[in-house]
């Protein structure tokens, strides 16, 4: 008979601590989630940054290449950059109007 009168109040007693975990569980789940999609966006962000970091070396060591192996190159670069020009040239620089002197 005393068994019969404490069933009730212990299937309400796990029922109510069953219902108290599953609600724990579900916030460290979401929790947990939210890491894990900070941590991918990062992931993903890194990434691209590297991507762009090895384009970038594939353009400089094209440039360098060039810069070792095509006199054709070195001497546009030099002429552009530097304004340079061979024996007998006449070079012409025309000014944007507004930009200092």
């Amino acid at each position: 008979m005393m068994f019969r009168r404490l069933e009730k109040p212990v299937l309400f007693l796990f029922f109510g601590l069953f219902v108290s975990a599953a609600f724990f569980l579900t916030y460290l789940f979401q929790q947990t989630y939210r890491e894990y999609a900070a941590a991918s966006d990062r992931h993903q962000q890194t990434i691209t940054k590297l991507r762009e970091a090895e384009a970038g070396l594939r353009e400089k060591e094209t440039r360098l290449s060039r810069l070792q192996h095509d006199p054709a190159y070195i001497e546009r670069t030099i002429r552009m950059r530097l304004g340079w020009a061979r024996d007998g040239e006449t070079l012409y620089r025309f000014e944007e109007p507004g930009e200092p002197r």
